[in-house]
């Protein structure tokens, strides 16, 4: 039976819809754009605040998500890192190219918490979404160096 739309579990339009952004899918580009542009400018804290805006506005994308494990990343909070990819990976509207990243940013994460076999594991992830691709060529060359650096057996 589906929830009425009197149900107090019936599903709740995203913020963007409500707020008229989904129409306007271009402003949730530029925000997104505008929150890798701090990245790049040095300033994670603002970076943070517009992906944490654009996760409130549109949950089930992973771009917010993304941007969040990127912050996370250039901070050194590995497991905050790990969270937020892994949510990136499980949003409905996630294509095989944005998983790969968000399992390129988990693998990411499994490294800086010293975790070389997770760090494969996602890496191989990659591989598999993207065979052909940038990532899955990077994902390749860092299995490689985790190998010659650790046990040969984890590559």
């Amino acid at each position: 039976m589906e929830p009425s739309n009197n149900s107090p579990i019936a599903p709740k339009p995203s913020l963007a819809r409500r707020l008229g952004l989904a129409a306007e899918p271009r402003c949730l580009s530029l925000m997104g754009e505008a929150g890798y542009v701090w990245i790049m400018l040095g300033q994670p804290e603002r970076a943070k605040v517009v992906f944490d805006g654009l996760v409130a506005l549109t949950p089930d994308d992973p771009s917010g998500w993304l941007g969040l494990a990127r912050v996370a990343i250039d901070c050194e909070d590995w497991k905050k890192a790990e969270s937020n990819a892994a949510e990136a990976t499980r949003r409905p509207y996630t294509s095989p190219g944005t998983a790969a990243l968000g399992y390129m940013f988990r693998a990411r994460a499994a490294l800086g918490m010293g975790k070389p076999k997770v760090a494969v594991r996602y890496l191989k992830t990659v591989t598999e979404l993207e065979p052909a691709g940038a990532l899955g060529s990077e994902a390749r060359l860092l299995m490689q160096r985790i190998g010659s650096i650790g046990d040969p057996g984890m590559a």
